[in-house]
Parts: structure tokens; sequence; C-alpha cells
């Protein structure tokens, strides 16, 4: 599986990285060496009517100074037995100075002896004469499907050892590392980690690299975020219920708490979690056990249980919001996700992944950054973290016309540039937190009314829950009216 991106929304696909001297299909560039010139030209016409660059030689002499000095060639398709230099004596050649240069060979008069040397020698493909172009184009795109293959799991193999990813999660900063450090310690255990950070960071992401270096890996990762759910629906969800335990239980259901056995339980979000089900978690850490609704007895269970919050729950613990027992059995282990201002040495190895997954979901491989947008997002304070940032990536991607992107466009105003004049005094700096409170609040109400006001796909584009998103609306005064649907 390949890495994956803190603070991306969903598991993240496979990393999409650049190949330099190996592009798509389509575009690959091939040498065709054949001294005979009609099936030369053959070869030719057939290729580029299939996409392909093409260049030909009339022997394998001439193809060794075509070859000499130059990377872009993708592909060798040569003859066998040609006069002066031969296709087995072109091969070693190639290899000499391109070890990695795939050679593709064809010959009407091969033996099994000749062919067994040619595979010997690094050959690729060994097509007999007379061919149809099916099977000529098959054997051509199988080499080139294979050597794509190979320099992208080189240059995945590279990034592993410069330590950009570790557990499938890109980064190579210092505050990465420190967090992966924390997953290893982890994962090595079965005790209760709590995973602390602002949203947009990844706290579901290091939950899952937890599981996946655990000794519970074959066993089910189950997540469920305490602030999309009501606290009516949150209990049965948890825990399961038996029939008859509340109006419209026709039958007995198991809770997420059975679905997660043997493996780890997941929960975001943990400080919208009501008192009620605090002290019933409590005692699913404690006693390693818990009752559906409606069942009599206790049921054992055996899961990990990794929590995360954006929370400060020391706060709530003060506050008399969050229980003090139970947060002092979360934290047994916590980790901290830094925001990705204070890791910018991550950012251009982040871009390279979004625009990436960019150029594939919008079919647009030409895509690529303006002059000057790396240096602008490295400097971008990115209130979002990585998730404003891929948003930014993405919606770069969609809306323009060009092949470049700007994602931070020029002339953007800075931060406090959009802050109200109550917060930026003449002379005074705000602290972090009022920068972050007023970008919060900013942002939401941009989004509510690019949405016009409603507040179920507002949610869905903030990437949080519509319970969080009212908690915010109220927190931050925001005092215009918006439907709920």
């Amino acid at each position: 599986m390949g890495p994956t991106v803190l603070g991306a929304r969903a598991p993240p696909r496979h990393l999409t990285v650049s190949l330099p001297n190996c592009p798509a299909m389509d575009a690959a560039t091939i040498l065709v060496v054949e001294d005979d010139i009609s099936a030369r030209e053959a070869c030719r016409i057939l290729l580029e009517d299939a996409g392909y660059r093409v260049e030909v030689a009339a022997g394998g002499e001439e193809a060794m100074e075509r070859l000499d000095g130059r990377n872009e060639i993708d592909l060798v398709l040569t003859d066998l037995r040609m006069p002066g230099v031969s296709g087995l004596d072109l091969l070693d050649h190639a290899h000499h100075y391109y070890p990695d240069l795939p050679v593709a060979m064809m010959t009407a008069h091969g033996s099994a002896r000749q062919e067994q040397e040619a595979f010997a020698r690094g050959v690729r493909a060994f097509i007999p004469k007379p061919f149809t172009e099916e099977e000529l184009l098959a054997a051509v795109e199988q080499v080139l499907d294979r050597r794509r293959l190979q320099t992208e799991n080189q240059q995945l193999r590279q990034r592993l050892e410069e330590g950009e990813t570790r557990h499938g999660i890109l980064g190579k900063s210092e505050a990465i590392r420190a967090v992966l450090d924390r997953v290893d310690k982890a994962a090595a255990t079965d005790c209760t980690v709590l995973v602390t950070g602002e949203s947009g960071t990844g706290k579901e992401l290091v939950a899952r690299a937890i599981h996946r270096a655990s000794r519970r890996r074959d066993a089910p990762f189950v997540a469920l975020n305490c602030g999309a759910v009501p606290e009516t629906l949150l209990e049965s969800q948890l825990f399961g219920y038996k029939r008859g335990a509340f109006t419209g239980a026709d039958q007995d259901r198991a809770g997420l708490l059975a679905a997660a056995e043997g493996g780890t339980l997941f929960l975001d979000e943990i400080g919208d979690l009501a008192p009620s089900l605090q002290v019933k978690l409590l005692r699913v850490l404690q006693e390693r056990e818990y009752t559906p609704l409606g069942a009599q007895t206790p049921r054992r269970v055996d899961v990990r249980v990794v929590t995360a919050t954006h929370r400060n729950l020391r706060d709530q613990v003060a506050s008399g919001a969050f229980r003090e027992d139970l947060y002092y059995r979360l934290e047994i282990l916590p980790i901290h996700i830094p925001p990705l201002r204070e890791r910018a040495s991550d950012i251009p190895l982040l871009v390279d992944h979004f625009l990436g997954l960019a150029r594939e979901e919008a079919g647009r491989p030409e895509l690529r950054l303006a002059k000057g947008a790396l240096g602008r997002m490295v400097e971008h304070p990115w209130a979002g973290n990585v998730r404003e940032l891929a948003n930014a990536i993405t919606r770069a991607a969609v809306l323009s016309d060009s092949e470049e992107i700007d994602p931070v466009p020029a002339g953007r105003p800075s931060l406090t540039d959009l802050l109200p004049e109550e917060v930026v005094g003449v002379g005074e700096t705000p602290t972090l937190a009022e920068v972050l409170a007023e970008a919060e609040k900013a942002y939401i109400v941009e989004v509510l009314e690019r949405c016009e006001g409603n507040q179920v796909r507002t949610a869905d584009l903030l990437g949080i829950s519509r319970r969080t998103l009212y908690n915010k609306i109220q927190q931050h005064g925001i005092r215009k009216q918006f439907r709920a649907e």
C-alpha cells in the first residue's frame, strides 16, 4: 500500500510520483532498429498510429550513435540478425550505458538457444517473425508497463530510505518523525492512545498506522466519530442492543465494540462524548466488558481503544465537562500531531502528492505549479492544515483553464489582513489563538455562504460533523440564520 498523508480526508491512494525517464505509455519514445527498410517503416507506422513517438535506425551501429549521450529513449525494439553490429551487440552496448533501458528483440531466424542467451543478457521480450500488429503492440505495452512499475518501485524505495515515508505516512520533518516514533511505541503495546491535534492534521491516519503496525493488524479497524452521531443513537451504535430494548428495536443488533473484537476501536472527537457515555466507556477500559442496551449480563470484549480530539481535554476536565478518571485512562500514551505551519519542510512532498492525485482525478497529466507557487505555499499559514492544502490544490486544478495552477495566488491577502480591527490594533500583534479563531470563523462563514446556508453540505466540505459545525457557529457567534437541509 502506498504512503498516506496526514490530514487527508480518507485513506489515500498510492503515492503518485513523477517518472522523468518513463513517460506515460502513449507518449513513450521507441527506437526501432531494423536493416530491412520495409519492415522498419511498417513498425514505425504501426507504433506511431498507436500513439508512441518513434525514432528509427537502419542498423546496430546507427542505433549506438543515436543512443550515445541520450536518456529519453524508453524502449529499444531491435532485429536480432543485422550486418555488422547485431541485436545482441546493441543490447550489451545499451545496458552498459543505460542499465535500466528495456530492449525487445525481433527475429525470423531465432533458435531456442539464441532466445535463452538473449534473456540471460537482459532482453525484455523476444518477438518471433512474422508477427501480427496485435502481437507487437502487446509485447511493447507489456515491456513499458514493466519498466514503469520498476521505476516507480525504485523511487518509492528511495523515498522510504530517505525517511519521506514511514508507516505509509508522507513526511520527513523532525516533527513528523517524532509522531512516527510514538506510533512505533504505541504499536508495540495494547495500551490506550490519545491522539490530539488541530482539525485537518490527520488523527485518524495515525490511528490506522498504529493498527497496521500492531499485532491486531489482521483484525478489524472500526472508526466512530462521537461528534457526528446524536447522543441517543451513539449508545446503541457503540454497545449494540437486544430486541425490545426500545421502540423500533425489532431484533438483536451488535454494536461497534463487538464489530471491533480482536482489533482496534477508534473513537474520534472523544471530547464530544456525553457524560453518561463517558461512564460506560470507562468501564470498557477498566473491566474489558460492556452491556448492550436491554441486556441483563455484561459481555467481555478484547479491543484496543485509540481516541482522538482537537479539543483540550485538560480544560474540559477543569470545567467539569469531561471525567478526570476517564481522561487519565485515555492519555496513557499521548500522541500530538503538529499543525502544518510547524512542519513547513513537508509541504513540497505533500504538494507533489496532491498534485499527482489532482492530475489523475481531473484527467489532466499536464498540470503543473505556476512559477513561484511552491514558495508561496510553503510560506502560507494553512489554518486548515493538510486538509486545506489538499482542497486548495484540487480546487485550483478544477478551476484552472491552463496547464499551470496557483493554489495560493500572488497578492492574496495575509491572514492578519483578513482580521477585524478589534483583533489587530495599530502596532499590536494578535495572539496565535486569536488569529486562528478569526480565520476559522471567516472560513466557516465563507463556506456557509458558498453552500447557500446548507449546513449539511458545509460540514461535509469542511470535513467536520454537523454537530461540530453547529457548535462552532454558536462558539463564534455567527448570527446569520442558516438552514440545516
